[in-house]
């Protein structure tokens, strides 16, 4: 096993499932449709695949597989101590809250840090802001603790705009989405990214 994971704004969801990815639609940078799917986008020998698929990583059907949609994942016991960075208006926000809410409530030891205001992967879009300082110093002692095998307790804090004040938060209570509902919504998602892919295919032959 590794001494620790850590994770920036982690996208622990790739059917696009969670409900922040509507609710905070208007404020991340993630597109509604992935840019491979545009019809504007010309096409070769390559993509679209055959046969046709919606996502550009994997078949579809495997979106719902924990090693590509690591939210999916039922069972983190054992798992080493792991690190998050993540933004309050991410659009995946709710993947990262159900994998370290449901790690620490299976006894894994995870450090939760929030920052208000902050869109997906923040610290490499705005590397001199004080958040992006914060957030990579934070993050070297993370890493640094682990390997030097010093992982410490659960912790969670959100870290406000307003002169980076830290709130504890606690990890264990992170969002009101079960893995059960989790699971139903990749599912369907997958059913219409299939059902996408199968109307482009028929349309391309017309």
């Amino acid at each position: 096993m590794p001494a620790g994971l850590t994770a920036v704004g982690i996208a622990g969801d790739q059917t696009f499932s969670v409900p922040s990815w509507k609710t905070n639609a208007d404020s991340d940078i993630f597109p509604d449709i992935h840019p491979a799917n545009l019809a504007t986008v010309p096409r070769d020998n390559v993509w679209p695949t055959n046969p046709p698929r919606y996502s550009v990583y994997c078949e579809d059907s495997l979106l719902a597989h924990p090693l590509i949609s690591p939210c999916a994942a039922l069972d983190w016991t054992d798992a080493p101590p792991l690190w998050f960075a993540t933004g309050t208006t991410e659009r995946l926000l709710d993947s990262a809250r159900l994998i370290a809410q449901t790690a620490a409530r299976q006894g894994v030891v995870v450090r939760w840090e929030q920052f208000e205001r902050m869109p997906h992967i923040w610290p490499m879009i705005f590397r001199f802001w004080p958040q992006t300082a914060l957030a990579v110093r934070k993050w070297a002692k993370a890493c640094a603790d682990f390997v030097g095998g010093k992982a410490g307790e659960t912790s969670g804090m959100m870290v406000r705009l307003e002169g980076l004040r830290e709130e504890k938060v606690d990890v264990q209570c992170l969002t009101d989405l079960t893995c059960e509902e989790m699971e139903m919504r990749m599912r369907e998602a997958i059913r219409v990214y299939e059902a996408f892919a199968k109307e482009q295919s028929a349309k391309a032959k017309l």
